[in-house]
């Protein structure tokens, strides 16, 4: 519905409701991310709502940095990576409210693209959240794409950038709980189907509305459990 691809979902209810470690958690939600997000590619692609020369521009600075940022969460500690997604939440919930809706037609232009991409594949690698609470508002406010719009190509960037970046922690990571991942990705799936159709008849200062205020509740969330 949000274009979010669930990892910002994913990641805390593996860690807090399924007691899973963090490294386990974030990479888990990597493979379920991506083929939630492919399963919704494909239904925003048939409804044509995918920008997809924004999308190959945001995916060639996310997917090598994915790569990298999974390489870079081995190397920092639990607790840093969930403030970090806290706090990218909170930016990102502030930046829908206020954001401005006809953004320049300059801001379409690679220079401005490529850049968003790298930074969002990085964290997408370090967090294992798919990076969609930061994906959808850079294209609403850098490239100026309608938010419907930005949902489709959303999720084809999250399932690149996802499906990288679990190739990359899957070479240092050890056995994932494989049973849970294939029911959270066959429920997400389902999940994501259903989204997408209520998405695509919602407003889309509505759904800005309904993205910032879940990205508030999760940060607030994150940091209470993991300074508690």
């Amino acid at each position: 519905m949000l274009g979010a691809g669930g990892g910002v979902l994913a990641v805390p209810a593996l860690v807090y409701l399924l007691d899973q470690p963090v490294e386990i958690a974030t990479t888990a939600s990597l493979a379920i991310v991506g083929l939630t997000a492919a399963s919704g590619s494909f239904s925003s692609l048939k409804e044509q709502t995918v920008d997809l020369p924004i999308a190959w521009l945001f995916a060639l600075g996310a997917v090598p940095l994915a790569i990298l940022g999974s390489l870079a969460a081995t190397q920092v500690s639990d607790t840093f990576v969930l403030l970090v997604l806290a706090v990218l939440m909170l930016l990102a919930s502030v930046a829908l409210v206020k954001r401005p809706y006809q953004p320049p037609e300059s801001a379409r232009a690679p220079h401005f693209i490529i850049p968003i991409g790298l930074v969002t594949g990085f964290l997408t690698g370090l967090a294992g959240v798919g990076g969609g609470f930061l994906i959808v508002p850079a294209l609403v406010l850098i490239a100026g794409l309608a938010t419907h719009r930005a949902i489709g190509t959303s999720l084809v960037v999250i399932t690149l950038a996802s499906l990288a970046g679990l190739a990359a922690r899957l070479a240092t990571v050890g056995d994932l709980p494989w049973l849970l991942v294939a029911v959270l990705a066959v429920t997400g799936i389902l999940g994501a189907q259903i989204g997408g159709k209520l998405g695509r008849r919602t407003r889309a200062a509505d759904l800005d509305r309904i993205f910032a205020a879940l990205l508030v509740v999760l940060a607030v969330v994150v940091v209470v459990t993991t300074l508690a």
